[in-house]
């Protein structure tokens, strides 16, 4: 037997399987259903718990509803008051449910819930490691109004700032948030800032009746204010407000 014959076949063979054998390449990475296009968030019928929130694919024209049950498997809530987006978080607002539920907003899988400390929750806004929610406690009661404080890391519930009633919609500008203040079911023509570093209530500001929605523009705060309505004891006008958050 030609054992010089029998080594060099064998070596030949493994140098062909090796320069045939091939790497493959990684699969590439499949992208999120829900990262680009627009959430439409529908509020449902009052005490029906069908609040739920449908996509939009712009690109390619076609329009999913329902997209948190289809998820998650399970019913959004009663009464869908707000959404906030931070970072890869969407944190939905269920007023009547007394919830909030978190979710990947690139893909709507559940991150986790809050439902204890809330009451009448309505709107969010994350600032640090920090989630802030305003709540209007028992709408009869105009003393019992709070923003409740619950970690971003694990969503556990830190403490709660009593504020005036009817706390809406708050922005976050370096370590203070700003609060509008529409009344809850009386009125309210204030912006309160709170200190984030101590949580008190630090400035409470007059701007025009019902305040319902503010944006930042530089060190400007717009406030956008609807004025009370024809039934209210006085009707008065809308008004825009600038403050200088410095």
């Amino acid at each position: 037997m030609n054992y010089k014959h029998l080594i060099f076949l064998f070596i030949a063979t493994c140098f062909f399987s090796c320069e045939k054998e091939e790497t493959p390449n990684p699969e590439p990475e499949v992208e999120a259903a829900y990262e680009s296009g627009l959430f439409v968030l529908n509020e449902g019928n009052f005490g029906s718990a069908n609040a739920s929130v449908s996509f939009i694919d712009e690109v390619n024209g076609v329009e999913e509803s329902g997209i948190f049950s289809n998820i998650n498997g399970y019913e959004l809530g009663d009464t869908a008051q707000s959404i906030e987006m931070y970072e890869e978080l969407a944190i939905i607002i269920l007023n009547v449910s007394n919830k909030v539920e978190i979710v990947n907003r690139n893909t709507f899988e559940s991150m986790g819930s809050i439902t204890s400390n809330l009451q009448n929750p309505r709107y969010a806004e994350v600032l640090g490691d920090k989630i802030y929610i305003t709540n209007w406690g028992d709408g009869m009661d105009p003393e019992d109004d709070f923003v409740a404080v619950f970690s971003l890391a694990d969503f556990s519930f830190l403490e709660s700032v009593s504020v005036a009633e009817g706390p809406e919609k708050l922005l976050a500008v370096d370590n203070k948030l700003y609060v509008a203040h529409k009344g809850g079911f009386s009125y309210s023509n204030i912006i309160s800032v709170i200190d984030t570093g101590s949580n008190n209530v630090q400035a409470e500001i007059e701007v025009g009746d019902l305040p319902n929605s503010i944006a930042l523009s530089g060190n400007d705060l717009w406030v956008l204010s609807a004025g009370k309505p024809s039934y209210a004891d006085t009707e008065t006008a809308g008004k825009l407000s600038k403050l200088n958050t410095t």
